[in-house]
C-alpha cells in the first residue's frame, strides 16, 4: 500500500443514504463499505453541534469514511443531523432522494 497522505481516498463501496425522521425530516448521509469483504463492524459517526460548524463532511469523519473500510474492514455511516445544512462533494440529488 502506498503512503497515506491528507487527501488519500482508499477503495470502498460508497452509497448515499437518507434517514427519515418520525416528523418527516430527511437527513442526508453516506454509508461506506469495504470494497471486497463484509464489514466486521460498523462505525456510526455523530458530528459536532451544527451551531459550531459540525456536519458529516467535517475532515475527521470524511477521513474515517475514506480510509477505514479499506484499512480495517469497517462500515462507516455518517449523516447530517437536524439543523445541518450540508455541502457534499457527491451527487446532491442522490443524497436528497
Amino acid at each position: 500500500m502506498s503512503e497515506i497522505r491528507a487527501a488519500t481516498v482508499l477503495p470502498a463501496k460508497r452509497t448515499p443514504v437518507t434517514l427519515h425522521t418520525c416528523d418527516g425530516l430527511r437527513l442526508a448521509g453516506e454509508l461506506a463499505l469495504p470494497a471486497d469483504a463484509d464489514p466486521v463492524a460498523t462505525l456510526i459517526c455523530l458530528h459536532p453541534l451544527p451551531t459550531h460548524g459540525g456536519m458529516m463532511d467535517s475532515h475527521l469523519l470524511k477521513k474515517a469514511a475514506f480510509r477505514l473500510p479499506a484499512l480495517a474492514n469497517l462500515a462507516v455511516l455518517r449523516f447530517n443531523t437536524r439543523g445541518t445544512s450540508f455541502v457534499v462533494h457527491m451527487d446532491r440529488e442522490a443524497l436528497n432522494d
